[in-house]
């Protein structure tokens, strides 16, 4: 299995895919060129809508996913001010 970077700093953003409620998603190139998607989420947003388990328990399936046509997580990380997930 590929391992990816849990660092935000070891991945070129190169396009805003998308923006919601929470945070963005954004087009990434990884450290061995794939491209791929950064779903960056704000914790600030997360804790006073009081999401906190509905984004874990989104960390759990999308991690246990292994479907053709649902993208999988490839890596999940944070920071002070962020989530990050990558697929």
């Amino acid at each position: 299995m590929q391992r990816y970077p849990h660092d935000i700093t070891k991945y070129e953003v190169t396009e805003t895919l998308g923006a919601g409620t929470f945070g963005r998603v954004k087009q990434v190139i990884g450290s061995n060129k794939e491209v791929l998607a950064l779903k960056q989420i704000s914790k600030s947003h997360i804790i006073n809508l009081k999401q906190v388990e509905h984004i874990k328990l989104e960390k759990k399936i999308l991690s246990e996913l292994n479907h053709p046509f649902i993208y999988s997580l490839k890596a999940a990380f944070q920071d002070d001010t962020f989530i990050y997930m990558i697929f």
